[in-house]
């Protein structure tokens, strides 16, 4: 196959957590917006609000501030079922009308300090710029390039997302004989007392580690792919990931920033390896601050203090910073992407749209992915990435999902697959770099200058219940607290200092 990316010898995937387009970048290009050249916000997008006789609650731009970088508070819903309304409506039918996100919000349980949701919260979206909640994603996104044609892969929550970026399906299970498709983080985590390990599906990463081993490789004594995790890896679902976690010293798995060799800024003064997948902080339990991007609470239990977006601004700063000040002119052989596994229950304009299931015909019941998910917020960066740069896939294909990292990696990298069908049909990222065009010149200086602002103090919490169940919190509070991984645990606090 033909690479698509000229040049490029590592592929860097940043994958927040539940934000939708329009919620982070719609407001990007607003004169483009209304001239239709980009798929964002017109500013008359509304959804009906059944609790005041269907009055139009319209999106709007919060003030910049504490109050909207923790927005919305609390979690909205993001089961298979809280999705289907979100775009189908109450009805929950076609056509996708998108006009279930105030009212499928608004039945969502308190968060458990006692706040309600509020209609209008569920609508809000980010202003662009140094004095907006985003002013790191925003500025990039206009210095390089934004995709507003990306999908989260289906309408589905966080892990069968991530596996999909990760295996080009979302996996099965087995249900009274029959072949079921993973939809809620609960299918994996109800049948596995410990989730890590549970996915067998074949994963790019062992595309990689084959084609490393062939003779036709040409960095063979570079690690061919890393993950790097700040509290716990869900990558590690995938039992190839897991069995490359066996011990803390294998370097295939590692901490994002412990200050040891083998961490992010470690390698990138070293030797990056060829794909590396990066995953943010998701709870507070081994110290630091949450910076996720989920809406929500911060801690094992989900509750307060609520998961501030400025939080991830700081970490894609760090990212995009650490990369370009990397030797060798690595930042020119390499592509960023910035990516969320799902939109979390916020709300987007555009429906989305079929997609090629990855599943054969008939072999599983219930839903099998015929449909992409929400789209979601997707950043490319690299030096010869044009400012102001919108790239979309081509019109007569398929929308950009999860799966065109895969497609785009077996492309560039020689890797063979495809590994479904899924991957096997999606776009690669053909025609988004241009090495004879002149270099970008945006450089990390060139970025706003940011604090986070302090949070709100906490208000009194109701009796602690735990986190809901098949939350992230609950997925990983349920993965530390495994037998198998105790001695993970153990070590992971003694690098945090507890």
């Amino acid at each position: 196959m033909t690479q698509p990316l000229p040049g490029i010898e590592h592929v860097i995937v940043l994958m927040f957590e539940n934000r939708s387009f329009d919620n982070v970048l719609g407001g990007l290009y607003p004169q483009k917006s209304q001239q239709g050249s980009y798929y964002g916000l017109k500013g008359n997008e509304w959804n009906p609000n059944p609790r005041s006789n269907n009055e139009p609650v319209y999106v709007w731009q919060g003030p910049t501030g504490h109050s909207t970088m923790v927005m919305p508070y609390p979690d909205p819903g993001e089961l298979f079922s809280d999705m289907h309304e979100q775009i189908y409506g109450s009805s929950g039918k076609g056509p996708e009308t998108m006009q279930g996100f105030v009212a499928n919000y608004l039945r969502q349980p308190p968060s458990p300090d006692g706040v309600s949701p509020v209609a209008k919260n569920i609508m809000q979206y980010y202003a662009p710029g140094p004095a907006g909640n985003v002013p790191i994603t925003s500025a990039l996104a206009s210095a390089y390039a934004v995709s507003d044609m990306w999908f989260a892969s289906g309408p589905v929550q966080t892990l069968a997302n991530r596996i999909f970026a990760h295996c080009a399906t979302p996996s099965v299970y087995h249900k009274n004989g029959a072949v079921c498709a993973v939809l809620n983080n609960t299918d994996i985590t109800d049948r596995c007392f410990d989730p890590d390990g549970s996915v067998l599906d074949k994963p790019v990463f062992k595309l990689l580690d084959d084609a490393a081993k062939s003779g036709s490789w040409p960095w063979p004594n570079r690690l061919a792919w890393k993950v790097y995790y700040h509290d716990w890896p869900l990558s590690a679902f995938v039992k190839y990931v897991d069995d490359n976690w066996a011990t803390f010293e294998d370097g295939r798995v590692y901490q994002f920033d412990n200050g040891e060799e083998g961490d992010f800024p470690h390698d990138v003064a070293n030797d990056l390896p060829t794909y590396c997948f990066i995953e943010p902080r998701y709870t507070d339990y081994f110290g630091g601050t949450p910076n996720s991007n989920h809406p929500g609470g911060s801690t094992i239990d989900e509750a307060p203090p609520a998961i501030s977006v400025c939080h991830g601004e700081t970490l894609l700063k760090f990212v995009y910073s650490t990369l370009y000040n990397g030797p060798r002119d690595l930042f020119a052989k390499t592509l960023v992407i910035v990516i969320y596994d799902e939109h979390g229950g916020l709300y987007d304009h555009m429906p989305p749209p079929k997609a090629v299931s990855p599943f054969r015909a008939g072999f599983v019941s219930g839903y099998d992915y015929s449909h992409y998910g929400v789209r979601v917020p997707a950043i490319l960066i690299n030096p010869f990435i044009q400012p102001n740069t919108i790239f979309r896939p081509p019109p007569e294909g398929h929308a950009f999902d999860h799966t065109s990292i895969t497609s785009t990696l077996r492309a560039q990298f020689g890797l063979g697959g495809p590994l479904t069908k899924r991957d096997q049909y999606a776009p690669t990222l053909t025609n988004l770099i241009n090495p004879p065009q002149p270099r970008n010149p945006f450089s990390p200086d060139k970025l706003p200058a940011f604090t986070c602002p302090p949070g709100a103090p906490v208000a009194a919490r109701l009796p602690e219940a735990g986190p809901r169940p098949g939350s992230i919190a609950a997925v990983i509070k349920q993965a530390i607290e495994s037998p198998r991984n105790q001695e993970r645990v153990r070590r992971l606090k003694e690098t945090s200092g507890q």
